[in-house]
């Protein structure tokens, strides 16, 4: 018996050693060097502007980098805007993502069943992916609408967004069909199978919509510079922070400049990109389930 293990463990070796595990050849091991450097650059060009603008928002104005100061911080929460403007961002936030996910969410689904239309519907939403109107022509219709002036302004023309319902209808028909077939032969309706049946299926690709969407309204500047140009009380932070950017840039041609007032920039910044950090944070597991789903085509 001792023996028979003895030759057995020796095949074994014998095997192994002939070449049934395959090692990795030189150009792979270059290949994953090259792969490695590339990504440790990547991250450094993201990392290294990032860390600057932080440590320079603690820095002392006078010798930048070098002392740790909140002079600045100070100096921007001074601005009444920034909390108006963050209020406002919520505000826009909040009524942006959940107005265009549950807009996204059933024109997925209405894109994902087969019907006589489902062709028309493709290509009418892939023609308003590669051509648009334009800013003048979007501004004609939000005027023509009323809605100048008003937070409907920021709020519903971006609530809608044509590769996120490409990526849902994607995502929908992922879903196995015995389960759509099992819902309609116990007489469930289109609500009850997307609800019940084919978004819970669909999740991770909902909440990667939920976090661009996020961003998307948590970064928008530009409709409020062009629907709200004078209406302060409704700006949204970025505004307020292109404002107080701008403010803050003669401060050194008084007589007795405040240093702290050149980190200004620096801290708005910070204050801005710490939101969404912790939000990608928090739903990275998801985000990465959900491109990989929207990236699959059967």
């Amino acid at each position: 018996m001792d023996n028979q293990k003895i030759i057995n463990h020796s095949e074994i070796r014998n095997k192994y050693n002939g070449g049934m595990v395959e090692r990795p050849s030189s150009l792979d091991i270059a290949a994953r060097i090259i792969v490695t450097f590339l990504l440790v650059v990547v991250l450094f060009v993201c990392i290294v502007p990032i860390w600057h603008v932080l440590m320079a928002s603690f820095s002392d104005g006078r010798s930048l980098q070098t002392h740790f100061n909140l002079g600045g911080y100070a100096l921007t929460f001074e601005y009444d805007g920034i909390l108006t403007g963050y209020g406002n961002t919520l505000i826009y936030v909040i009524c942006g993502t959940l107005l265009g996910v549950v807009v996204d969410v059933i024109a997925g689904y209405v894109m994902s069943r087969k019907s006589m239309l489902q062709r028309f519907f493709i290509v009418y939403i892939l023609i308003t992916m590669m051509f648009s109107g334009g800013m003048v022509s979007t501004f004609m219709v939000v005027r023509s609408l009323g809605l100048v002036g008003s937070r409907f302004s920021i709020i519903l023309p971006t609530s809608v967004n044509a590769v996120y319902i490409i990526l849902m209808m994607n995502a929908y028909r992922g879903v196995d069909q015995s389960y759509v077939e099992a819902a309609e032969i116990d007489g469930a309706g289109h609500f009850r199978i997307m609800f019940q049946v084919m978004l819970p299926q669909c999740l991770n690709m909902a909440f990667v919509i939920i976090l661009f969407t996020v961003v998307q309204q948590w970064n928008s500047w530009m409709e409020a510079s062009m629907y709200l140009p004078t209406d302060r009380e409704l700006w949204p932070l970025q505004l307020w922070i292109k404002e107080i950017s701008a403010q803050s840039e003669d401060w050194g041609q008084t007589a007795n400049p405040d240093y702290n007032r050149s980190l200004i920039e620096y801290c708005v910044i910070v204050i801005s990109l710490v939101p969404i950090i912790v939000i990608a944070t928090v739903f990275q597991k998801w985000i990465e389930k959900g491109v990989l789903i929207g990236g699959v085509k059967e």
